[in-house]
């Protein structure tokens, strides 16, 4: 299979602190991929020096066999790297569609002079953002939602309109943080699934999550952090049978696959 994004020696320094310290691993193309680990293991920190929020101290992170290293969010989100957070993000004001439409922006061909002046190519444009927009609420489920104050939807529902903002700027590696958190059962199979159907569209996932029934039954392979290093990599058979992640992360009671 075709590695998609690679983490080499990844390491991050905040003053005295060593939050990540030489992380490796790598995603090949199609796969959905978890890290996993507890508060403080340093995963969300991986995600934000892979979405450029954050510029390693050292290491490097190769995507499509180039580096992505101190280029800026909104660049490498514009190479197909897309990003959702723990704590929903919602543009204040904006409806649930105008919400997605703000990150299609991001796939902007058309000057700003030209939109100022709505010549033909930027209304051509505009059209096609919400044309855009509107089938990525429909991919989950969002779709009679669009008109609603996007403020006013419930956690659940906020948390899908974040992949659909994901979703909207045409990504191929999608990276997920704690997808899942604060669902109930049937919303959590409702992410499961979707997660599925985004697979199955060609996109790669990265994924944070504590939920560990749905890490182990959904994830193709996955990496363990401790303390900002990797203590483990493999299959979900592998990881939930390792002695070190038992101890270190799932405990001695945890039940395996479910």
């Amino acid at each position: 299979m075709k590695t998609l994004i690679k983490i080499d020696d990844l390491t991050i320094h905040f003053g005295g602190l060593i939050a990540v310290s030489k992380v490796c691993f790598q995603v090949n193309k199609g796969l959905i991929y978890a890290l996993i680990g507890p508060n403080g293991a340093g995963k969300t920190t991986v995600l934000n020096m892979i979405n450029g929020l954050y510029r390693p101290t050292g290491g490097n992170i190769t995507f499509e066999r180039k580096s992505i290293v101190g280029l800026s969010p909104h660049v490498i989100n514009q190479l197909g790297i897309a990003r959702t957070f723990q704590n929903t993000q919602v543009f204040e004001g904006l409806n649930v569609l105008e919400n997605i439409m703000v990150a299609r922006h991001v796939r902007s061909t058309v000057n700003p002079i030209s939109t100022l002046l709505k010549t033909p190519g930027a209304r051509q444009e505009e059209r096609d953002i919400i044309q855009k927009a509107t089938e990525a609420l429909e991919f989950v489920g969002l779709a009679d939602k669009m008109t609603m104050d996007a403020a006013n939807l419930p956690h659940g529902q906020k948390r899908l309109m974040e992949i659909a903002r994901a979703l909207a700027t045409e990504p191929k590696l999608i990276l997920l943080d704690e997808p899942s958190a604060g669902m109930n059962e049937k919303e959590i199979q409702d992410v499961i699934e979707l997660i599925h159907q985004i697979r199955d569209q060609d996109i790669t996932l990265i994924l944070i999550e504590h939920n560990m029934p749905l890490v182990m039954n959904i994830s193709d392979r996955i990496c363990v952090l401790d303390f900002g290093t990797k203590v483990a990599e493999g299959t979900p058979v592998e990881i939930q049978n390792n002695p070190n992640v038992i101890e270190a992360y799932l405990g001695t009671d945890f039940k395996g696959l479910g």
